[in-house]
């Protein structure tokens, strides 16, 4: 399964400069977001490790657009002096939530059978992605890329 995973990873980074022309900075952030929300619960329903597999590549799909658009926007948005603050800030942000999601997960499926826990957490997504949908500052990024630079 997890081989699966980079092997997604890796075609959508190869995928990556069509999607962002076709998808756009929003719309390339919002796939990964729709597609975590949608795909996540079908994994309850498979019994197959490969099918789970598939759907792991396909999660995997869009981050490299997303990532695209985001570090392109925190390029134009931020000053140079200030980069290498805000670059360490994220990395440590996002190192930290990467250590405390398998931990979190991982007693929340003590807690819950886990066909239970995952729907739980999908729930989560689903809410994560109606939040990034209707976003304000979110739908701003297309028109700052078009623009080269920030918005007003």
């Amino acid at each position: 399964m997890a081989a699966m995973l980079g092997v997604g990873g890796v075609a959508g980074a190869l995928l990556a400069p069509v999607l962002h022309r076709r998808l756009g900075p929003y719309g390339g952030i919002i796939a990964v977001f729709w597609a975590l929300a949608v795909l996540a619960p079908v994994t309850v329903l498979m019994d197959s490790g490969y099918l789970i597999g598939v759907l792991f590549a396909l999660m995997a799909l869009f981050p490299p657009t997303a990532n695209t658009a985001i570090m392109t926007d925190q390029l134009l948005r931020t000053p140079d002096e200030l980069r290498g603050r805000l670059t360490s800030t994220l990395v440590l942000a996002c190192g930290a939530a990467g250590a405390a999601g398998p931990a979190l997960g991982g007693s929340l499926a003590q807690v819950l059978p886990g066909d239970r826990a995952i729907l739980l957490c999908s729930a989560g997504m689903a809410a994560a992605a109606v939040l990034a949908t209707v976003s304000p500052t979110l739908r701003t990024l297309s028109r700052r890329h078009e623009t080269g630079r920030p918005a007003d």
